[in-house]
């Protein structure tokens, strides 16, 4: 069951705005903000630090979302920022290990299930995210 149905928290996808402190507005992919930080939600803007936010990238956004997009997130705090790579059939994690600095990323294959850390009872099948999909290897 998603985490809006079991009322942990707020999801919304593109688009939706997001102003995050010290930066410039970004439109990400996904995002979530947990029950407890609802606050900074109002009129599908986000004014502050989301919990998470995941990026697919496209083969246009690879340098945007793995360089420029990373370095803003972490700057401005997110604590897990995902990437799902159709191309891999990947998604990294990355998670704030400093101030303004994520850790290394932990690379999920479609073998492999995760979940965030804001959301540790809920996992998230690598696989199922590309159920459906074409194939990228032929």
């Amino acid at each position: 069951m998603p985490a809006e149905q079991q009322g942990l928290g707020f999801a919304a996808t593109a688009p939706v705005g997001l102003l995050m402190p010290g930066g410039d507005p970004v439109q990400p992919d996904f995002v979530f903000v947990l029950k407890e930080h609802a606050e900074i939600i109002n009129d599908r803007k986000i004014r502050g630090v989301p919990d998470v936010i995941v990026e697919v990238i496209s083969p246009g956004s690879v340098a945007y979302d793995e360089r420029v997009k990373l370095l803003a997130y972490a700057a401005a705090g997110v604590p897990e920022y995902g990437l799902i790579v159709p191309t891999e059939r990947v998604v990294r994690l990355y998670k704030l290990d400093a101030p303004g600095r994520y850790a290394f990323p932990k690379t999920f294959t479609e073998g492999q299930s995760f979940s965030f850390g804001c959301l540790p009872e809920l996992t998230v099948s690598v696989a199922d995210l590309f159920a459906g999909s074409p194939d990228t290897t032929l």
